[in-house]
């Protein structure tokens, strides 16, 4: 059994609002590891930097009932979190993150998304998308308007469902078993993983999930078009979370209209977890 957990998360923000949820999921999750956050904010701005645009940890974590009213930064070490605030005074912003990310390579990132499309997702600059496409860590997007699977009144972690879609390429035992470590290190103990094989059933591969008491798993078959399956079940199943092995963009019409993963980000009603697969 892998036993894997989760030790270090990296978030950036851009200070707009809307990034919330995002920055509450990575704050939970790097809470219940007990390991490190890193907020990370690039602004090649010349004036003096503010430091508290940063999202408040401290009183989110009060808000969670984790610290009493007033509580001081020691208090956030003594809960076993360790936090950097990184600001970095340099442009371009993509180009930043991936060098940081490259350097400074974490267990997992978490970023949220707009979920533009069409003409409006050529007509802004997008960053979510790319800076999944070339990091080698693992990576949650958290679409701006979804609340995703951690309360922002309580911290409160809510994971039922797992939808993972799988495959013979590319090779989903890297999503299964990081979607495994997620719920370890979160401390689900009752979730049921989805296996969704969008093909003929014959030719399903064969994937069993960590038999941690209180999981279940099931492999379901259906044919048809890939994203369009993998949507519908989601919605159909009420997922909490859908988990995605990641492979590069191989054709034109990929680089035009996105990788299927990068299409389910797009439009999911819940977070998306996008998970690096070795190289053949």
């Amino acid at each position: 059994m892998n036993a894997r957990v989760l030790r270090s998360v990296f978030h950036p923000t851009d200070f707009y609002g809307g990034d919330e949820a995002a920055f509450e999921h990575a704050l939970q999750i790097a809470l219940a590891a007990q390991g490190d956050l890193d907020l990370f904010h690039v602004d090649s701005s010349k004036e003096e930097f503010d430091w508290s645009l940063f999202p408040s940890v401290r009183s989110t974590l009060e808000r969670w009932g984790h610290l009493p009213p007033g509580a001081h930064h020691p208090d956030i070490a003594a809960l076993g979190l360790n936090v950097r605030k990184i600001h970095h005074p340099a442009a371009p912003v993509l180009a930043t993150i991936q060098a940081h990310l490259a350097a400074n390579t974490p267990d997992l990132v978490v970023i949220a998304t707009h979920q533009r499309t069409g003409l409006d997702r050529w007509l802004h600059q997008a960053l979510s998308e790319p800076v999944a496409r070339t990091t080698t860590a693992p990576t949650l997007f958290v679409p701006r308007r979804v609340l995703g699977f951690v309360s922002p009144e309580t911290g409160r972690v809510r994971i039922r469902t797992v939808l993972i879609p799988i495959d013979h390429s590319p090779d989903a035992r890297p999503a299964v078993d990081m979607a495994a470590a997620l719920l370890r290190t979160l401390g689900v103990v009752d979730a049921h993983f989805l296996l969704l094989h969008v093909g003929p059933e014959g030719v399903a591969p064969r994937l069993n999930v960590s038999d941690e008491s209180g999981w279940t798993h099931e492999t379901e078959t259906w044919e048809g078009p890939v994203v369009e399956h993998i949507l519908a079940s989601a919605e159909a199943n009420d997922a909490d979370l859908i988990v995605m092995a990641k492979r590069g963009q191989r054709t034109p019409l990929d680089a035009l209209r996105g990788s299927t993963t990068e299409r389910i980000v797009r439009s999911a009603r819940c977070p998306v977890l996008v998970v690096p697969t070795p190289a053949a």
